[in-house]
This record gives C-alpha cells, sequence and structure tokens, in this order.
C-alpha cells in the first residue's frame, strides 16, 4: 500500500522531541526553558542538566534544546495533535565516562501511524530508516547527540560510538516475542517509542541516525542476522570493501562491542551492502515470440521493459534471462543463462530491448527472467509455459 492511501498527517505527524537532559559526569547546569529573562545565545545547543530533572511538556509542538542560557525554540510542527496521549520514554547510558539521557515525547498519533504502515515482504531496512515522515525528528535526535558530543571534544569515531552505545543500550528482544509475528522490521520512531527491538529494528535506528549525523554508513545483510556497516577514521577490525571504502562492521544487539569487533559466528560469512539509499520500484515486462525454426529448434525473441517509478536512480541494474522445462525446472535449462547490463536507470525513464533464446521442437518451455541492482529489491518474472513449434 502506497502512503496515497493512509490518512494524511502533517509531516512528523507531530512528533514532539524534548531533549530534557544531556548529563556529563562532574558537570551540572540546569536548562532554561522558554519564557525566561536570560540572554539568548547565538547558537542553541544542549547543556548537562542534572540526571532526573522533569521539566514540563510544552503546550505547543516544539523542539526545545536544553541550554545555559535561553534561546527562541525551533518550532517542528505546529498543528495540534489529534490525540492528547503521548509516549516520554527517556534513555540512559554511559560513554567514555559521560553519562547519557535524553527524553522523547511522542504522541499515540505519530506511533500509531508507523505501527499501522504495512510491511512489505522485501521492503529494504534503508526505506524503514529513511521515511520522509520522521526525518526531521530523527535529524534533530541525531545533530543534538553530535553537538553535545562535539562539546565533550569527540572525533567522528566518538560520535559514531555514541549512538552505538546508545541504540546498543535499547533491550534486544525477538519480533515473535515483542509482536507475535516471527519478523516485524520497526520504523525508528516505533524502536525510540518500544524501547527495544531485535537485530533489525536496531539496525535500522542507529543507520537512519548515523546517516542523519552526516556519516557514511551502510547496513550489512548476513543469513539471519543484519548491522551497520561505516567507513570513519579512526576505526580498525572487521570490515567489507565496498566501492573502493572499507565499511567497518557495528554490532548493535547488545553493549561492549566497538566499531569493527563482530561476534566469532559472523567471521568469514561476506555480507550483502545496502546502501541507505530510498529503494526505486521498478516495473519490468517480457514478451516471447517465436521467430523462426528449424528440423531442430525454435527460435525466440525475447523483448523486456524496464521502467523506474522512482524515487532516485535505480543503479547497476542487471537482467538475467533463462528458458528451462517448466516440469523440470533448473535441472534441465535449454541453453545457458543470459545475462544483460543495464547499468543505471534515472527516476522516471524505461529502458527496451531484446535477446534471443532457443528451444527443442516439440519440447515445453518457460522463460524466467530476474532483474537486480545494487539499490532496487530483485524483481522476478516468469511468462507462460508454452511448446515449442513450427
Amino acid at each position: 500500500m502506497s502512503l496515497a492511501t493512509h490518512r494524511v498527517l502533517p509531516p512528523l505527524i507531530m512528533l514532539l522531541l524534548l531533549l530534557t537532559s544531556i548529563v556529563a559526569a562532574g558537570c551540572v547546569s540546569p536548562g532554561v526553558l522558554p519564557g525566561t529573562s536570560t540572554s539568548p545565545t547565538s547558537k542553541p545547543v544542549i547543556s548537562p542538566t542534572p540526571t532526573g530533572t522533569v521539566l514540563p511538556v510544552p503546550t505547543a509542538p516544539l523542539f526545545i534544546p536544553m541550554e545555559k542560557s535561553a534561546a527562541t525554540p525551533t518550532p517542528v510542527i505546529t498543528p495540534e495533535p489529534t490525540s492528547r496521549v503521548v509516549f516520554d520514554p527517556t534513555y540512559r547510558w554511559e560513554y567514555k565516562d559521560v553519562n547519557w539521557a535524553f527524553t522523547m515525547v511522542i504522541p499515540e498519533d505519530a506511533y500509531n501511524y508507523f505501527r499501522d504502515k504495512p510491511r512489505t515482504p522485501g521492503m529494504s531496512y534503508a526505506d524503514y530508516a529513511l521515511a520522509d515522515e520522521d526525518r526531521e525528528t530523527l535529524q534533530d535526535v541525531a545533530l543534538n547527540i553530535k553537538s553535545s558530543g562535539d562539546d565533550q571534544g569527540y572525533s567522528e569515531y566518538d560520535n559514531a560510538m555514541n549512538v552505538l552505545t546508545f541504540v546498543q543500550s535499547l533491550p534486544y528482544v525477538k519480533d515473535v516475542d515483542s509482536t507475535g509475528v516471527k519478523e516485524y522490521p520497526r520504523y525508528p520512531i516505533e524502536t525510540l517509542k518500544d524501547g527495544k527491538g531485535d537485530c533489525e529494528d536496531k539496525t535500522i535506528l542507529a543507520a537512519a541516525l548515523l546517516q542523519k549525523m552526516g556519516l557514511d554508513v551502510v547496513i550489512l545483510m548476513l543469513p539471519d542476522h543484519s548491522a551497520v556497516g561505516i567507513n570513519v577514521a579512526g576505526a580498525s577490525g572487521v570490515g567489507c570493501e565496498y566501492n573502493g571504502k572499507k565499511y567497518y562492521y557495528m554490532e548493535t544487539t547488545s553493549g561492549n562491542w566497538k566499531i569493527g569487533d563482530q561476534p566469532e559466528e559472523l567471521r568469514g560469512l561476506t555480507p550483502r551492502v545496502v546502501l541507505l539509499e530510498r529503494t526505486p520500484i521498478l516495473g519490468l515486462h517480457v514478451n516471447a515470440l517465436s521467430v523462426s525454426a528449424d528440423t531442430d529448434n525454435v527460435y525466440f525473441s525475447t523483448k523486456y521493459t524496464v521502467k523506474n517509478a522512482g524515487p532516485g536512480t535505480a543503479k547497476n541494474l542487471v537482467l538475467r534471462v533463462r528458458v528451462y522445462d517448466p516440469n523440470v525446472g533448473d535441472n534441465q535449462v535449454w541453453e545457458p543463462e543470459k545475462e544483460i547490463r543495464i547499468g543505471d536507470l534515472p527516476e522516471g525513464e524505461s529502458t527496451s530491448g531484446e535477446t534471443s533464446l532457443t528451444v527443442p521442437l516439440g519440447e515445453l518451455g518457460q522463460i524466467a527472467c530476474t532483474l537486480s541492482g545494487d539499490n532496487v529489491d530483485t524483481k522476478k518474472v516468469k511468462t507462460d509455459s508454452f511448446r515449442a513449434e513450427r
């Protein structure tokens, strides 16, 4: 189901983000709420506040950075929420002897919106991480963590480790235990509200925050597991080469895994790299027509059309075409599989072509086409079965 078929909600669906405290060891400075008389600073930043400080939820949906002096809060959303029920989870973790904490205010409408979105089989985890509706809220979280890290003198590596440590601090729970469904990928807002998730949920959340922090990350897909890969200075350990870069492994499921650490049981496995890009939706149409025959074979012209409905460019497309006996399957392929390299296909464009296939005279045949690429879901189509006749 596309977004157009859902009830249209405002951007972020009134996600209220309230960073109530970032706590640094040995440094305590209460935050100042809007309306105080102290002078504003030129750059809103998060300053450390005491652990356990309780701040009122604003009546309008505002993002309120806590700082040593007052500043005008930046509005995230102006419409009033349709539901006054909110969730306000608080997260706490420790990195480099600094105690970190923040609280999010998530309206029930926002949580239900993501919970009710369909889980399409084969949907890329990148699509969950890069959903439009929570983009600004996640960016606020990411940039405020980064800003506070910068205040601590953190490098890009430290900021990435700080996000990783935060995500690792969320309890690991299997989908079947938390939802009753064997596989249920969560959108980042769901994971933040639920305060827990399995490997793909925590991978999606970490990838979303790191990407919005401006870091170069990918998602690494392994058998029955997923993780984040990051290309960042200062990293070492286990990683994989992709497009001339090395992406170091980030294990999100539990604590004490640093960038480059990998569980022993996953060593030696080659991950599939998923780029942090929205997945273009492809259309594939195939038509086969017999064009000639001799005493032994019938020759077919197989025409194909690939269309990219977007979003974005479909990269490095490859179409594989084979013809086989449908009663036997891959045990009886009438000729070797043909590979057609289409390359990049921009959004809104299509490409067509044809290839020739041969089936022995009088035999059954069926043509199968598989379309794949770097940032698309694999698409498969088959023709009806036919008998090769003159």
